[in-house]
C-alpha cells in the first residue's frame, strides 16, 4: 500500500483496546486482523485468512514474500523457552533459592534490594532479552521479600535491559546498529568507521544514558510518583507471609547454589566467547549458549544426586512451558509489527512523509526523536525502528546541513543518528506491544498492562528532559556534555520534589488520629 493515515490504524486498534481490555492478547489480535483486512482490500473474512496462513507463518518460520528465509524470530523464541528450561531447572533443584537467601543477607531494606536490581541489570549487558528474563526470574523472589511490587521490578529491568545493551559496545545490539550506522552513510557516498562513529553517538543518545541514571536514583532514594507510588505503597502495605531471616551459609546450601552458579557461568562465558569471535552472528550465540546453560542446570542436580534424572527433566520442560504465554504474545507483536512494515501498511514511510526537506537542520534532532519515538511506540520495535530510520535521517541531515556540514562528524548529524537510537528505545518502553515490554511483565510476574501505566510516567519524564534539555539544545551547537549534565540534574530535583516515600500518605494522617482522644474526652466532661 501507499502510505497513508490507514496504516495507523493497526497499531492505534491494539494499544487502544489493551487499556481499554485490560488484555494485551485479544488487543493485538484485533490489531493484527485490522491491518491483515486494510492489505487485503477491506475484506475481513480473507484477513483473517492470512493472519493464519501468511503472517504467523512468515514471523516463526521466517518465510518472506521474496522466498527468502530468516530465522532471527524462531532463534529468538528457542532462545526464550532455553532459558526458560534453565530457570526452571535452577528453581526445582534449589540453586535459586539459595542463591537468593545469599542475596537476602546483604540486602536490609528496600532501596538496598532495587539498587541490586539496577546493579545486576548493568552486569548483563550483552542481550536485553537476557537480561530481562534473567534478572526477573532472580530477583523477584527477592524484591517480594522486601515488598517491593512487581511493577516496580518490572520497570527497574525494563528500564535497565534496552538502554545498557544499546549503549554497550560488546552486545547483541552494538554490530546491528554499527551495520546501521555504516549503511546510512554508505547511501550517501560515505565511506564510515562504524565503530568509531557508534562511540561518538553515545553522548547523543540522550533517554538510554539519562534513564540508567534516572532508574538509580529512583532505586537509591526509595522515593516514587505517579501510578508507581500507589503500587509500591500497596505493595508495602500488603500482609506478606514473611520468611524468617538467613543467618549463615550451610555446607548444603553452598551445594545448591552451584546448581545454579554452574548454568548461569556457562550461560555467560559462552555468550563472551562466542560474541567476542563473532559479533554477526551474535542470536546464533545467544541460542547456542543458552541451551547448553539449560542442559547444565538440568545435569547439575542429577549428578550430585538432588534431583532425580526423571525430576530434573519434569522441571526442564516445565520451565520452557513457563515461557509459552511469552512468546504466544512475542509472535503476535512481531506480526503487527510486520502488517505496518515497509512492505505492508508502511506506517513508518507515512510519518516520515510529514516531515518534509524544508525544514531547519536544527530541528533534525528533535525531529529524529520524536519520529523514531512514535514508529517504536506504533510498531512495537526498536529494531524495527532503527531500521527504518537511520537510513533516512543520515541522508536528509546530510542533504539538509550542505556546505556547513563538519563532515561525518557533524554534531548536529551524529546527535540525529543519536536521537534515532534513543527515540527508539523511548518509544519502546511507552508501547505496550514492544517484545522488551512483554517480556519484562512475564519475568517479573506483573500484569502488563499494570507494568505499562506505572513505566509509561517516568519514561515520559525521561523522554521530555532528553527532547527539551538535549535535542534541542545540541542542534543549535550548544555544548552535549553540559546539557547532559542539566538533564541528569533536573531529573534528580523530579525525584525529590514529586517523589515520595511508600505510605507517606498513611503516615501524615497520624496526627489527626492523635487528637481523636482529645476530642472524646472533651465531650465527655
Amino acid at each position: 500500500m501507499e502510505p497513508s493515515v490507514l496504516s495507523l490504524l493497526p497499531p492505534m486498534v491494539a494499544i487502544i483496546l489493551a487499556v481499554w481490555w485490560r488484555n494485551v492478547l485479544p488487543a493485538l489480535f484485533a490489531g493484527i486482523w485490522t491491518g491483515a483486512t486494510l492489505l487485503e482490500n477491506g475484506r475481513p473474512d480473507l484477513g483473517l485468512l492470512r493472519l493464519i496462513d501468511t503472517h504467523l507463518l512468515e514471523q516463526i518460520a521466517g518465510l518472506s514474500d521474496d522466498g527468502s528465509v530468516d530465522h532471527s524470530h524462531l532463534t529468538i523464541i528457542l532462545f526464550t523457552l532455553f532459558l526458560g528450561a534453565m530457570i526452571g531447572a535452577m528453581s526445582a533443584s534449589g540453586g535459586s533459592a539459595a542463591v537468593v537467601n545469599r542475596i537476602a543477607q546483604k540486602i536490609k531494606n528496600r532501596q538496598q534490594g532495587q539498587t541490586l536490581t539496577w546493579l545486576t541489570g548493568l552486569v548483563v549487558f550483552f542481550d536485553d532479552y537476557a537480561n530481562t528474563i534473567l534478572i526477573g526470574s532472580t530477583m523477584r523472589p527477592v524484591t517480594d521479600r522486601l515488598k517491593i511490587s512487581r511493577e516496580k521490578l518490572a520497570f527497574l529491568i525494563d528500564a535497565t535491559a534496552a538502554p545498557v545493551a544499546g549503549l554497550a559496545v560488546i552486545s547483541t545490539w552494538a554490530g546491528f546498529e554499527v551495520g546501521l550506522i555504516e549503511e546510512g552513510f554508505s547511501g550517501i557516498g560515505q565511506e564510515v568507521d562504524g565503530w568509531q562513529l557508534f562511540v561518538e553517538t553515545i553522548p547523543y543518545r540522550f533517554y538510554p544514558v539519562t534513564m540508567l541514571i534516572f532508574v538509580a536514583a529512583i532505586a537509591w532514594s526509595g522515593r516514587d510518583y505517579g501510578p508507581m507510588h500507589e503500587a509500591e505503597t500497596n505493595a508495602v502495605n500488603t500482609q506478606n507471609e514473611e520468611q524468617p531471616p538467613v543467618s549463615g551459609t550451610s555446607k548444603t546450601e553452598k551445594q545448591l547454589m552451584r546448581h545454579a552458579i554452574i548454568p548461569l557461568v556457562v550461560l555467560l562465558v559462552t555468550v563472551a566467547v562466542g560474541i567476542s569471535n563473532d559479533m554477526n552472528s551474535s542470536s546464533i550465540v545467544l541460542l547456542v549458549a543458552s541451551f547448553l546453560a539449560s542442559i547444565a542446570a538440568a545435569t547439575s542436580p542429577v549428578i550430585s544426586k538432588t534431583l532425580s534424572l526423571q525430576q530434573s527433566t519434569d522441571a526442564w520442560i516445565a520451565g520452557v512451558k513457563s515461557m509459552i504465554p511469552a512468546c504466544v504474545i512475542l509472535v503476535m507483536a512481531w506480526m503487527i509489527g510486520a502488517v505496518c512494515d515497509e512492505s505492508h501498511l508502511n506506517t513508518a514511510g507515512f510519518l516520515v512523509s510529514t516531515i518534509g526537506e524544508t525544514i531547519n537542520p536544527a530541528w533534525l534532532p528533535g525531529i529524529a526523536f520524536l519520529m523514531a519515538a512514535g514508529v517504536s511506540f506504533a510498531t512495537g520495535s526498536s529494531w524495527a525502528t532503527m531500521t527504518l530510520l537511520i537510513p533516512v535521517f543520515t541522508s536528509m541531515s546530510w542533504k539538509l546541513l550542505g556546505s556547513d556540514a563538519g563532515g561525518v562528524h557533524d554534531p548536529v548529524l551524529l546527535g540525529t543518528i543519536g536521537s534515532v537510537l534513543a527515540g527508539a528505545i523511548f518509544g519502546d518502553h511507552c508501547s505496550p506491544i514492544s517484545d522488551t515490554t512483554v517480556l519484562s511483565s512475564a519475568a517479573s510476574e506483573c500484569d502488563h498492562i499494570k507494568h505499562v501505566s506505572t513505566q509509561f510516567p517516568y519514561a515520559l519524564t525521561v523522554g521530555g528532559t532528553s527532547l527539551f534539555l538535549g535535542c534541542l539544545p545540541i542542534g543549535y551547537g550548544m555544548n552535549v556534555w553540559i546539557w547532559l549534565a542539566i538533564q541528569v540534574a533536573t531529573l534528580i530535583a523530579v525525584i525529590l520534589f514529586f517523589g515520595r516515600h511508600p505510605g507517606a500518605k498513611q503516615k501524615q494522617l497520624m496526627p489527626n488520629v492523635r487528637r481523636n482522644p482529645v476530642v472524646v474526652i472533651e465531650a465527655s466532661e
